[in-house]
């Protein structure tokens, strides 16, 4: 028997408190892409799922090729958000000490996160955590939250 012992993290509700943000950036989406934006409580709901099924759940009347037009407008303003100096994506409390903990004590700790590979490059750059995950799994790698596989 071994004592190998693994924690998985996801990033946007779990170890980062991104709502807001994420709120922000798909209420601007929507009015680039000229719909109505979503409520905060229904945008809270889909943090974690991939965008398309974010999308398509927020604006359940687009399909196709519009979906896929506003999952843009939604990346191309994530992209503007993450440059702007005001940007915030804090850390839960709690958090960094968790992290330093299961460290510590010789746990292998892995990320499964919907955000993209450049998401997690801003969120390291910002709060020095890269050296904690000893592998990451994110949307850039294969199919999102809550696929099955």
């Amino acid at each position: 028997m071994t004592d190998l012992r693994l924690a998985i993290w996801d990033v946007d509700g779990t170890l980062v408190d991104s709502r807001e943000t994420i709120h922000n950036v798909m209420t601007e989406a929507f009015r680039l892409s000229g719909l109505t934006p979503p409520e905060y409580d229904a945008t809270r709901r889909i943090v974690g799922l991939s965008l398309h099924e974010a999308c398509g759940q927020l604006a359940p009347g687009i399909e196709g090729a519009e979906l896929d037009r506003l999952v843009q407008v939604y990346r191309e303003s994530w992209v503007r958000a993450r440059g702007r100096a005001d940007f915030h994506e804090p850390l839960y409390d709690g958090a960094l000490e968790t992290l330093e903990t299961l460290q510590a004590e010789g746990w292998l700790i892995a990320m499964a996160t919907g955000k993209t590979r450049a998401g997690i490059v801003s969120l390291f750059d910002r709060h020095k955590l890269e050296h904690f995950f000893d592998t990451i799994w994110c949307a850039d790698d294969g199919p999102g939250k809550p696929h099955p596989h």
